[in-house]
Protein backbone atom coordinates (compact mmCIF):
# COMPACT_ATOMS: atom_id res chain seq x y z
CA UNK A 1 0.00 0.00 0.00
CA UNK A 2 2.81 2.40 0.92
CA UNK A 3 4.49 1.65 -2.40
CA UNK A 4 1.31 2.65 -4.22
CA UNK A 5 1.09 5.91 -2.27
CA UNK A 6 4.68 6.78 -3.12
CA UNK A 7 4.07 5.92 -6.79
CA UNK A 8 1.11 8.32 -6.85
CA UNK A 9 3.45 10.99 -5.44
CA UNK A 10 5.93 10.32 -8.29
CA UNK A 11 8.50 8.91 -5.83
CA UNK A 12 9.66 6.10 -8.10
CA UNK A 13 12.68 5.09 -6.03
CA UNK A 14 10.69 4.97 -2.79
CA UNK A 15 7.82 3.07 -4.39
CA UNK A 16 10.22 0.57 -5.96
CA UNK A 17 11.98 -0.09 -2.66
CA UNK A 18 8.72 -0.78 -0.79
CA UNK A 19 7.24 -2.95 -3.54
CA UNK A 20 10.45 -4.97 -3.90
CA UNK A 21 10.45 -5.55 -0.14
CA UNK A 22 6.81 -6.64 -0.27
CA UNK A 23 7.66 -9.01 -3.14
CA UNK A 24 10.51 -10.54 -1.14
CA UNK A 25 8.19 -11.19 1.82
CA UNK A 26 5.44 -12.67 -0.37
CA UNK A 27 7.96 -14.93 -2.15
CA UNK A 28 9.06 -16.41 1.20
CA UNK A 29 5.52 -17.01 2.42
CA UNK A 30 4.08 -20.46 1.79
CA UNK A 31 0.69 -19.12 0.70
CA UNK A 32 1.98 -15.91 -0.86
CA UNK A 33 1.77 -16.92 -4.53
CA UNK A 34 -1.31 -14.89 -5.39
CA UNK A 35 0.02 -11.81 -3.60
CA UNK A 36 3.40 -12.31 -5.27
CA UNK A 37 1.79 -12.19 -8.71
CA UNK A 38 -0.18 -9.08 -7.77
CA UNK A 39 2.97 -7.27 -6.57
CA UNK A 40 4.88 -8.28 -9.72
CA UNK A 41 2.08 -6.71 -11.75
CA UNK A 42 2.19 -3.50 -9.70
CA UNK A 43 5.94 -3.27 -10.16
CA UNK A 44 5.71 -3.94 -13.89
CA UNK A 45 3.01 -1.35 -14.56
CA UNK A 46 4.93 1.23 -12.51
CA UNK A 47 8.07 0.50 -14.53
CA UNK A 48 6.05 1.07 -17.72
CA UNK A 49 4.84 4.42 -16.37
CA UNK A 50 8.45 5.43 -15.71
CA UNK A 51 9.65 4.34 -19.14
CA UNK A 52 11.62 1.28 -17.97
CA UNK A 53 10.11 -0.83 -20.70
CA UNK A 54 12.44 -3.84 -20.67
CA UNK A 55 12.13 -4.20 -16.90
CA UNK A 56 8.37 -3.71 -17.18
CA UNK A 57 8.02 -6.59 -19.64
CA UNK A 58 10.18 -8.86 -17.48
CA UNK A 59 8.09 -8.13 -14.37
CA UNK A 60 4.81 -8.74 -16.18
CA UNK A 61 6.08 -11.99 -17.71
CA UNK A 62 7.05 -13.11 -14.20
CA UNK A 63 3.56 -12.19 -12.99
CA UNK A 64 1.99 -14.27 -15.78
CA UNK A 65 4.12 -17.29 -14.81
CA UNK A 66 3.17 -16.87 -11.16
CA UNK A 67 -0.53 -16.59 -12.04
CA UNK A 68 -0.50 -19.76 -14.14
CA UNK A 69 1.36 -21.59 -11.36
CA UNK A 70 -1.12 -20.48 -8.69
CA UNK A 71 -4.44 -20.59 -10.54
CA UNK A 72 -3.86 -22.78 -13.60
CA UNK A 73 -3.97 -21.78 -17.30
CA UNK A 74 -7.76 -21.31 -17.51
CA UNK A 75 -8.23 -18.75 -14.75
CA UNK A 76 -9.47 -15.30 -15.77
CA UNK A 77 -6.42 -13.69 -14.16
CA UNK A 78 -4.32 -15.25 -16.92
CA UNK A 79 -6.26 -13.14 -19.41
CA UNK A 80 -5.65 -10.01 -17.34
CA UNK A 81 -1.93 -10.78 -17.30
CA UNK A 82 -1.93 -11.25 -21.06
CA UNK A 83 -3.61 -7.86 -21.35
CA UNK A 84 -0.91 -6.27 -19.17
CA UNK A 85 1.80 -7.77 -21.36
CA UNK A 86 0.04 -6.36 -24.40
CA UNK A 87 0.22 -2.95 -22.75
CA UNK A 88 3.96 -3.33 -22.10
CA UNK A 89 4.60 -4.31 -25.71
CA UNK A 90 2.49 -1.41 -26.94
CA UNK A 91 4.53 1.02 -24.82
CA UNK A 92 7.71 -0.48 -26.29
CA UNK A 93 6.40 0.17 -29.82
CA UNK A 94 5.82 -3.48 -30.79
CA UNK A 95 2.24 -2.92 -31.96
CA UNK A 96 1.89 -6.20 -33.85
CA UNK A 97 2.87 -8.39 -30.88
CA UNK A 98 0.84 -6.19 -28.53
CA UNK A 99 -2.25 -6.80 -30.65
CA UNK A 100 -1.65 -10.56 -30.45
CA UNK A 101 -1.56 -10.43 -26.64
CA UNK A 102 -4.59 -8.14 -26.45
CA UNK A 103 -6.63 -10.46 -28.67
CA UNK A 104 -5.57 -13.51 -26.65
CA UNK A 105 -6.56 -11.68 -23.48
CA UNK A 106 -9.93 -10.68 -24.97
CA UNK A 107 -10.70 -14.26 -26.02
CA UNK A 108 -9.61 -15.66 -22.67
CA UNK A 109 -11.61 -13.25 -20.51
CA UNK A 110 -14.68 -13.37 -22.79
CA UNK A 111 -14.65 -17.16 -22.40
CA UNK A 112 -14.06 -17.25 -18.64
CA UNK A 113 -16.12 -14.25 -17.49
CA UNK A 114 -18.58 -13.79 -20.35
CA UNK A 115 -18.72 -11.27 -23.24
CA UNK A 116 -20.45 -8.54 -21.19
CA UNK A 117 -18.02 -8.44 -18.28
CA UNK A 118 -16.32 -5.14 -17.46
CA UNK A 119 -12.89 -6.70 -17.99
CA UNK A 120 -13.95 -7.34 -21.59
CA UNK A 121 -14.80 -3.66 -21.90
CA UNK A 122 -11.34 -2.72 -20.60
CA UNK A 123 -9.66 -4.96 -23.17
CA UNK A 124 -11.77 -3.60 -26.01
CA UNK A 125 -10.71 -0.14 -24.87
CA UNK A 126 -7.03 -1.10 -25.05
CA UNK A 127 -7.47 -2.49 -28.55
CA UNK A 128 -9.13 0.76 -29.58
CA UNK A 129 -6.19 2.79 -28.29
CA UNK A 130 -3.75 0.48 -30.08
CA UNK A 131 -5.60 0.80 -33.40
CA UNK A 132 -5.59 4.60 -33.06
CA UNK A 133 -1.83 4.54 -32.64
CA UNK A 134 -1.55 2.35 -35.72
CA UNK A 135 -3.65 4.80 -37.73
CA UNK A 136 -6.66 2.52 -38.28
CA UNK A 137 -9.26 4.90 -36.89
CA UNK A 138 -12.30 3.02 -38.18
CA UNK A 139 -11.14 -0.10 -36.31
CA UNK A 140 -10.43 2.07 -33.26
CA UNK A 141 -13.93 3.53 -33.37
CA UNK A 142 -15.43 0.03 -33.58
CA UNK A 143 -13.49 -1.19 -30.53
CA UNK A 144 -14.29 1.90 -28.45
CA UNK A 145 -17.97 1.67 -29.40
CA UNK A 146 -18.03 -1.95 -28.27
CA UNK A 147 -16.28 -0.99 -25.02
CA UNK A 148 -18.89 1.69 -24.38
CA UNK A 149 -21.66 -0.80 -25.16
CA UNK A 150 -20.25 -3.12 -22.45
CA UNK A 151 -19.58 -0.42 -19.85
CA UNK A 152 -22.62 1.83 -19.98
CA UNK A 153 -25.36 -0.79 -19.27
CA UNK A 154 -23.39 -2.12 -16.28
CA UNK A 155 -22.00 1.11 -14.83
CA UNK A 156 -24.64 3.62 -15.85
CA UNK A 157 -24.23 6.74 -18.00
CA UNK A 158 -22.25 8.77 -15.47
CA UNK A 159 -19.40 6.44 -14.51
CA UNK A 160 -15.75 7.51 -15.04
CA UNK A 161 -15.05 4.46 -17.24
CA UNK A 162 -17.96 5.45 -19.46
CA UNK A 163 -16.43 8.92 -19.66
CA UNK A 164 -13.08 7.43 -20.70
CA UNK A 165 -14.76 5.53 -23.54
CA UNK A 166 -16.51 8.74 -24.61
CA UNK A 167 -13.21 10.63 -24.56
CA UNK A 168 -11.52 7.92 -26.62
CA UNK A 169 -14.34 8.05 -29.18
CA UNK A 170 -13.92 11.84 -29.24
CA UNK A 171 -10.23 11.45 -30.04
CA UNK A 172 -11.03 9.11 -32.93
CA UNK A 173 -13.71 11.49 -34.23
CA UNK A 174 -11.14 14.28 -34.18
CA UNK A 175 -8.66 12.21 -36.20
CA UNK A 176 -11.43 11.55 -38.73
CA UNK A 177 -12.09 15.34 -38.84
CA UNK A 178 -15.58 14.94 -37.38
CA UNK A 179 -14.98 17.91 -35.08
CA UNK A 180 -18.62 18.40 -34.13
CA UNK A 181 -18.92 14.85 -32.80
CA UNK A 182 -15.53 15.14 -31.08
CA UNK A 183 -16.61 18.30 -29.26
CA UNK A 184 -19.91 16.81 -28.16
CA UNK A 185 -18.25 13.62 -26.80
CA UNK A 186 -15.49 15.55 -25.03
CA UNK A 187 -18.11 17.78 -23.39
CA UNK A 188 -20.08 14.79 -22.15
CA UNK A 189 -16.91 13.14 -20.77
CA UNK A 190 -15.90 16.32 -18.93
CA UNK A 191 -19.41 16.67 -17.49
CA UNK A 192 -19.06 13.19 -15.97
CA UNK A 193 -15.49 13.53 -14.69
CA UNK A 194 -15.78 17.08 -13.35
CA UNK A 195 -12.76 18.63 -11.67
CA UNK A 196 -10.87 15.37 -11.25
CA UNK A 197 -7.44 14.56 -12.65
CA UNK A 198 -9.11 12.43 -15.32
CA UNK A 199 -11.37 15.38 -16.11
CA UNK A 200 -8.32 17.62 -16.50
CA UNK A 201 -6.76 15.08 -18.89
CA UNK A 202 -9.89 15.19 -21.07
CA UNK A 203 -9.91 18.99 -20.94
CA UNK A 204 -6.35 18.97 -22.26
CA UNK A 205 -7.25 16.62 -25.12
CA UNK A 206 -10.25 18.77 -26.00
CA UNK A 207 -8.00 21.83 -25.99
CA UNK A 208 -5.51 20.19 -28.34
CA UNK A 209 -8.40 19.31 -30.68
CA UNK A 210 -9.50 22.95 -30.65
CA UNK A 211 -5.93 24.14 -31.29
CA UNK A 212 -5.80 21.92 -34.36
CA UNK A 213 -8.89 23.79 -35.57
CA UNK A 214 -7.28 27.17 -34.71
CA UNK A 215 -10.00 27.82 -32.11
CA UNK A 216 -7.32 29.23 -29.85
CA UNK A 217 -9.45 31.27 -27.43
CA UNK A 218 -11.69 28.29 -26.66
CA UNK A 219 -8.66 26.02 -26.23
CA UNK A 220 -7.10 28.47 -23.80
CA UNK A 221 -10.14 28.29 -21.52
CA UNK A 222 -9.94 24.51 -21.33
CA UNK A 223 -6.18 24.56 -20.72
CA UNK A 224 -6.51 27.07 -17.90
CA UNK A 225 -9.23 25.00 -16.26
CA UNK A 226 -7.09 21.84 -16.54
CA UNK A 227 -4.12 23.72 -15.11
CA UNK A 228 -6.20 24.91 -12.14
CA UNK A 229 -7.24 21.31 -11.41
CA UNK A 230 -3.65 20.06 -11.54
CA UNK A 231 -2.45 22.92 -9.32
CA UNK A 232 -5.16 22.22 -6.74
CA UNK A 233 -4.79 18.43 -6.78
CA UNK A 234 -1.22 17.42 -7.60
CA UNK A 235 2.00 18.11 -5.69
CA UNK A 236 4.23 20.75 -7.31
CA UNK A 237 6.78 18.17 -8.49
CA UNK A 238 4.22 15.99 -10.31
CA UNK A 239 5.10 15.44 -14.01
CA UNK A 240 1.59 16.28 -15.22
CA UNK A 241 2.37 19.94 -14.59
CA UNK A 242 4.94 19.61 -17.38
CA UNK A 243 2.35 18.27 -19.81
CA UNK A 244 0.23 21.38 -19.23
CA UNK A 245 3.28 23.51 -20.03
CA UNK A 246 3.69 21.63 -23.33
CA UNK A 247 0.02 22.24 -24.15
CA UNK A 248 0.49 25.94 -23.38
CA UNK A 249 3.56 25.95 -25.61
CA UNK A 250 1.54 24.53 -28.48
CA UNK A 251 -1.12 27.17 -27.89
CA UNK A 252 1.49 29.93 -27.99
CA UNK A 253 2.98 28.48 -31.17
CA UNK A 254 -0.39 28.48 -32.89
CA UNK A 255 -0.77 32.14 -31.92
CA UNK A 256 2.61 32.85 -33.51
CA UNK A 257 4.32 33.65 -30.19
CA UNK A 258 7.29 31.33 -30.53
CA UNK A 259 9.27 32.98 -27.73
CA UNK A 260 6.46 32.18 -25.29
CA UNK A 261 6.19 28.65 -26.73
CA UNK A 262 9.88 28.08 -26.04
CA UNK A 263 9.54 29.46 -22.50
CA UNK A 264 6.65 27.11 -21.70
CA UNK A 265 8.45 24.14 -23.22
CA UNK A 266 11.60 24.80 -21.23
CA UNK A 267 9.47 24.75 -18.07
CA UNK A 268 8.01 21.42 -19.22
CA UNK A 269 11.52 20.02 -19.60
CA UNK A 270 12.57 21.17 -16.14
CA UNK A 271 9.47 19.54 -14.64
CA UNK A 272 10.24 16.27 -16.44
CA UNK A 273 13.89 16.33 -15.34
CA UNK A 274 12.84 16.86 -11.71
CA UNK A 275 10.41 13.93 -11.91
CA UNK A 276 12.35 11.43 -14.02
CA UNK A 277 16.00 12.49 -14.29
CA UNK A 278 17.87 14.13 -17.16
CA UNK A 279 18.40 10.95 -19.23
CA UNK A 280 14.80 9.71 -19.20
CA UNK A 281 12.94 9.11 -22.48
CA UNK A 282 10.13 11.49 -21.48
CA UNK A 283 12.71 14.28 -21.09
CA UNK A 284 14.08 13.37 -24.51
CA UNK A 285 10.62 13.67 -26.10
CA UNK A 286 10.12 17.05 -24.46
CA UNK A 287 13.48 18.21 -25.82
CA UNK A 288 12.47 17.11 -29.33
CA UNK A 289 9.33 19.22 -29.02
CA UNK A 290 11.45 22.20 -27.97
CA UNK A 291 13.71 21.61 -30.98
CA UNK A 292 10.68 21.91 -33.25
CA UNK A 293 9.86 25.33 -31.79
CA UNK A 294 13.49 26.42 -32.16
CA UNK A 295 13.38 25.47 -35.85
CA UNK A 296 10.30 27.66 -36.27
CA UNK A 297 12.26 30.50 -34.64
CA UNK A 298 15.11 29.95 -37.10
CA UNK A 299 17.50 28.77 -34.38
CA UNK A 300 18.68 25.72 -36.28
CA UNK A 301 22.02 25.11 -34.49
CA UNK A 302 20.22 25.18 -31.12
CA UNK A 303 17.56 22.82 -32.46
CA UNK A 304 20.21 20.42 -33.80
CA UNK A 305 21.93 20.24 -30.38
CA UNK A 306 18.59 19.51 -28.71
CA UNK A 307 17.74 16.81 -31.24
CA UNK A 308 21.15 15.16 -30.83
CA UNK A 309 20.60 15.04 -27.06
CA UNK A 310 17.07 13.66 -27.48
CA UNK A 311 18.16 10.95 -29.93
CA UNK A 312 21.08 9.94 -27.71
CA UNK A 313 18.84 9.63 -24.65
CA UNK A 314 16.22 7.60 -26.51
CA UNK A 315 18.84 5.25 -27.98
CA UNK A 316 20.42 4.82 -24.57
CA UNK A 317 17.15 4.05 -22.83
CA UNK A 318 15.11 2.23 -25.47
CA UNK A 319 17.54 0.66 -27.95
CA UNK A 320 18.98 1.48 -31.37
CA UNK A 321 15.80 2.15 -33.36
CA UNK A 322 12.78 2.56 -31.05
CA UNK A 323 9.56 4.03 -32.52
CA UNK A 324 9.99 7.04 -30.25
CA UNK A 325 12.85 8.15 -32.54
CA UNK A 326 10.49 8.86 -35.45
CA UNK A 327 9.42 12.32 -34.27
CA UNK A 328 12.91 13.66 -33.45
CA UNK A 329 14.30 12.18 -36.67
CA UNK A 330 11.56 13.97 -38.62
CA UNK A 331 12.60 17.26 -37.01
CA UNK A 332 16.24 16.49 -37.85
CA UNK A 333 15.33 16.00 -41.53
CA UNK A 334 14.03 19.55 -41.66
CA UNK A 335 16.96 21.02 -39.70
CA UNK A 336 19.54 19.37 -41.96
CA UNK A 337 17.65 20.30 -45.14
CA UNK A 338 17.23 23.93 -44.07
CA UNK A 339 20.99 24.11 -43.41
CA UNK A 340 21.77 22.57 -46.82
CA UNK A 341 23.12 19.29 -45.39
CA UNK A 342 21.26 17.02 -47.79
CA UNK A 343 23.46 13.99 -47.03
CA UNK A 344 22.41 14.01 -43.36
CA UNK A 345 18.81 14.80 -44.27
CA UNK A 346 18.63 11.86 -46.72
CA UNK A 347 20.23 9.42 -44.29
CA UNK A 348 17.91 10.55 -41.50
CA UNK A 349 14.86 10.18 -43.74
CA UNK A 350 15.88 6.62 -44.65
CA UNK A 351 16.36 5.72 -41.00
CA UNK A 352 13.04 7.26 -39.93
CA UNK A 353 11.21 5.51 -42.76
CA UNK A 354 12.78 2.14 -41.89
CA UNK A 355 11.70 2.49 -38.25
CA UNK A 356 8.19 3.64 -39.15
CA UNK A 357 7.51 0.86 -41.66
CA UNK A 358 8.98 -1.80 -39.36
CA UNK A 359 6.78 -0.57 -36.50
CA UNK A 360 3.52 0.39 -38.18
CA UNK A 361 3.58 -1.18 -41.65
CA UNK A 362 3.62 0.55 -45.04
CA UNK A 363 0.27 2.35 -44.79
CA UNK A 364 0.47 4.31 -41.54
CA UNK A 365 0.14 8.13 -41.37
CA UNK A 366 3.57 8.34 -39.72
CA UNK A 367 5.03 6.69 -42.81
CA UNK A 368 3.20 9.28 -44.91
CA UNK A 369 4.66 12.09 -42.77
CA UNK A 370 8.21 10.91 -43.47
CA UNK A 371 7.47 10.43 -47.17
CA UNK A 372 6.13 13.98 -47.26
CA UNK A 373 9.33 15.29 -45.64
CA UNK A 374 11.47 13.24 -48.02
CA UNK A 375 9.51 14.54 -51.01
CA UNK A 376 10.13 18.14 -50.00
CA UNK A 377 13.82 17.30 -49.58
CA UNK A 378 14.01 15.72 -53.05
CA UNK A 379 12.18 18.70 -54.57
CA UNK A 380 14.61 21.14 -52.96
CA UNK A 381 17.50 19.07 -54.33
CA UNK A 382 16.01 19.07 -57.86
CA UNK A 383 15.07 15.39 -57.90
CA UNK A 384 11.55 16.01 -59.15
CA UNK A 385 10.58 12.46 -60.15
CA UNK A 386 11.51 11.11 -56.72
CA UNK A 387 9.65 13.99 -55.09
CA UNK A 388 6.47 13.33 -57.04
CA UNK A 389 6.58 9.60 -56.25
CA UNK A 390 6.85 10.31 -52.51
CA UNK A 391 4.16 13.01 -52.62
CA UNK A 392 1.80 10.63 -54.40
CA UNK A 393 2.45 7.80 -51.96
CA UNK A 394 1.98 10.08 -48.94
CA UNK A 395 -1.24 11.38 -50.46
CA UNK A 396 -2.47 7.84 -51.04
CA UNK A 397 -1.87 6.88 -47.39
CA UNK A 398 -3.42 10.04 -45.96
CA UNK A 399 -6.50 9.79 -48.19
CA UNK A 400 -7.02 6.12 -47.34
CA UNK A 401 -6.70 6.88 -43.62
CA UNK A 402 -8.57 10.18 -43.26
CA UNK A 403 -10.51 10.69 -46.48
CA UNK A 404 -9.94 13.45 -49.06
CA UNK A 405 -10.85 16.41 -46.81
CA UNK A 406 -8.17 16.23 -44.14
CA UNK A 407 -5.52 18.86 -43.31
CA UNK A 408 -2.65 16.45 -44.04
CA UNK A 409 -4.12 15.69 -47.48
CA UNK A 410 -4.39 19.42 -48.21
CA UNK A 411 -0.81 20.06 -47.08
CA UNK A 412 0.55 17.45 -49.50
CA UNK A 413 -1.63 18.81 -52.32
CA UNK A 414 -0.15 22.29 -51.87
CA UNK A 415 3.38 20.87 -52.07
CA UNK A 416 2.47 18.84 -55.16
CA UNK A 417 1.08 21.98 -56.78
CA UNK A 418 4.41 23.75 -56.29
CA UNK A 419 6.20 20.78 -57.84
CA UNK A 420 3.83 20.78 -60.82
CA UNK A 421 4.68 24.46 -61.31
CA UNK A 422 8.39 23.61 -61.41
CA UNK A 423 7.69 20.83 -63.92
CA UNK A 424 6.00 23.32 -66.25
CA UNK A 425 2.49 22.09 -65.51
CA UNK A 426 1.28 25.41 -64.11
CA UNK A 427 -2.38 25.01 -64.97
CA UNK A 428 -2.60 21.67 -63.17
CA UNK A 429 -0.89 23.16 -60.13
CA UNK A 430 -3.24 26.15 -60.07
CA UNK A 431 -6.28 23.89 -60.36
CA UNK A 432 -4.98 21.81 -57.45
CA UNK A 433 -4.50 24.86 -55.22
CA UNK A 434 -7.99 26.10 -56.11
CA UNK A 435 -9.41 22.80 -54.88
CA UNK A 436 -7.51 23.15 -51.60
CA UNK A 437 -8.83 26.71 -51.15
CA UNK A 438 -12.39 25.50 -51.76
CA UNK A 439 -11.98 22.50 -49.42
CA UNK A 440 -10.48 24.55 -46.59
CA UNK A 441 -13.06 27.30 -46.99
CA UNK A 442 -15.89 24.76 -46.80
CA UNK A 443 -14.42 22.88 -43.83
CA UNK A 444 -12.80 25.69 -41.83
CA UNK A 445 -14.46 28.85 -43.08
CA UNK A 446 -13.30 31.53 -45.55
CA UNK A 447 -11.44 33.55 -42.90
CA UNK A 448 -9.54 30.68 -41.26
CA UNK A 449 -5.72 31.12 -41.28
CA UNK A 450 -5.25 27.84 -43.20
CA UNK A 451 -7.73 29.02 -45.84
CA UNK A 452 -5.87 32.32 -46.07
CA UNK A 453 -2.57 30.48 -46.53
CA UNK A 454 -4.03 28.44 -49.38
CA UNK A 455 -5.34 31.65 -50.96
CA UNK A 456 -1.88 33.16 -50.67
CA UNK A 457 -0.41 30.10 -52.39
CA UNK A 458 -2.95 30.44 -55.17
CA UNK A 459 -2.07 34.12 -55.65
CA UNK A 460 1.65 33.32 -55.87
CA UNK A 461 1.00 30.56 -58.43
CA UNK A 462 -1.04 32.96 -60.56
CA UNK A 463 1.67 35.64 -60.42
CA UNK A 464 4.31 33.08 -61.44
CA UNK A 465 2.05 32.22 -64.39
CA UNK A 466 1.85 35.88 -65.43
CA UNK A 467 -1.74 36.39 -64.26
CA UNK A 468 -1.22 39.31 -61.85
CA UNK A 469 -4.62 40.89 -62.41
CA UNK A 470 -6.31 37.67 -61.29
CA UNK A 471 -3.88 37.21 -58.40
CA UNK A 472 -4.25 40.63 -56.73
CA UNK A 473 -7.82 40.25 -55.35
CA UNK A 474 -6.97 36.74 -54.12
CA UNK A 475 -3.88 37.99 -52.30
CA UNK A 476 -5.89 40.85 -50.80
CA UNK A 477 -8.49 38.34 -49.59
CA UNK A 478 -5.75 36.25 -47.95
CA UNK A 479 -4.58 39.29 -46.00
CA UNK A 480 -8.09 40.14 -44.84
Amino acid sequence: VLGGVLRDRSDFDGASAHLERALEIASRHRDGGALKGHIQTRIGLMQCDWGQLKACRASLEASLSTTVEVYGPDHYNVGINLNNLGFALEQAGDAATAETYYLRALEHVSRTLGPDHLQVGAMLNNLGILESQRGDFEAARAYHSRALAVREPVLGPNHPDVARSLANLAGVAHELTDFETAGRLYARAVAILGDSIAGADVLRNHAISLLDQDRIAEAEGFLQRARAIYDATLPPEHPDHGYIQTDLAKRASRRGDLDLAVAHQRMAIQTAIAAYGRDHSIVARQMATLAGFEVERGHHPVAWRLIDQAIGALEGGEGTDPPSLISPLTVLIRIAADLGDFVTAEATARRALDIATATYGDDHPRVALILHSRAVLAQTDGRFDEAMADFDRALEIYTATYGPDHQDVWAVQLERAALLQELGQAEQGIALVRRVVEARSAALGPTHPDTAMAQYNLGVHLIDDGRSAEAIPILEASLA
